[in-house]
């Protein structure tokens, strides 16, 4: 072994330890970590023993429409009216597809494709042929963000939307 080697190994060495020391936790951090563990075992004795308490919510107070829309109408501006009013659903079909669009953000819902099927399979390796629908599901969100000089940003999610079917298009 040459003394580059030795050198290099050295160094390799140096940023280890370095490292270790670097990153390493505090005193407080190993405390609170402590502190947490201790009162999440306290918590599971309490549960094993039955001795739980259970805290009632506290009553939630109704405001009437217009106090509401008021508030609305304060936080978002010319936007509040789009805010107001419930969810309809428009469709569009065809032989190929069906689309259901949401009146809430003006999104599409769900699109189910008529000539083809989902296979899954459960824990027994059993298959199952379904309707075949895309996006369908709730973690897919589509939204623009629109900034205004005086109340933010508003999100094309909280709108309302009026659709109007005409044939083949929504308008």
């Amino acid at each position: 072994m040459d003394n580059t080697q030795r050198t290099g190994l050295l160094l390799l060495f140096a940023v280890l330890i370095g490292y270790y020391f670097l990153t390493a936790p505090s005193q407080e951090e190993i405390a609170r970590q402590q502190f947490v563990q201790d009162s999440l075992a306290q918590v599971k004795v309490l549960d094993e023993k039955g001795l739980t308490t259970q805290t009632t919510p506290p009553p939630t107070i109704t405001k009437s429409d217009s106090v509401a829309y008021s508030q609305m109408q304060g936080n978002h501006g010319p936007w509040a009216a789009a805010m107001v009013g419930g969810s309809q659903e428009a469709v569009l079909e065809n032989e190929l597809v069906k689309i259901t669009f949401d009146s809430k953000g003006g999104k599409i819902k769900k699109a189910l494709m008529k000539n083809h099927s989902k296979i899954t399979e459960d824990e027994n390796h059993v298959e199952t042929k379904g309707p075949l629908y895309l996006m369908e599901d709730e973690k897919n969100r589509y939204e623009y963000l629109i900034p205004t000089k005086s109340h933010g940003n508003i999100s094309t999610e909280d709108l309302n939307f009026i659709p109007q079917v005409n044939g083949n298009s929504v308008i």
